[in-house]
């Protein structure tokens, strides 16, 4: 005997609660006091939702968006995988080689050497 399973997915008017029919939701994203919400809406639903707001609209100014991600030439320090910026590093190794660990010029340093460096250094300004 073959076995069908068949999902049904039913959507539901955020606001009123009715059943909407396949196909026809509208998902509305807005922002308020800098809070962003998702309603999904049957169309009458999200006429009038639309239609409530434009007065508000018209008499409001379109922000766009800056997009995500670090200003070019920001002055800030580059940090490296570990975390720490490339000066640091630059320490913790020079720290190591003078108190007899073994540390490669370059490439990762050891989280033990890191840890022991950082004991070495609490409470002092690196």
């Amino acid at each position: 005997m073959a076995k069908k399973v068949v999902t049904v997915t039913e959507y539901y008017d955020d606001f009123d609660g009715k059943e909407i029919e396949e196909g026809l939701a509208q998902t509305i994203e807005f922002s308020v006091d800098g809070k962003d919400y998702r309603i999904d809406l049957r169309p009458d639903n999200a006429d009038k939702f639309r239609s409530d707001l434009e007065k508000w609209i018209a008499a409001a100014a379109e922000v766009t968006t800056p997009k995500r991600g670090r200003p070019t030439g920001s002055g800030q320090r580059k940090s490296t995988a570990s975390g720490r910026p490339k000066e640091e590093l630059a320490n913790i190794r020079e720290w190591a080689q003078k108190n007899g660990y073994e540390v490669s010029a370059r490439g990762r340093i050891a989280k033990d050497i890191q840890d022991a460096y950082d004991e070495a250094h609490k409470g002092k300004a690196s």
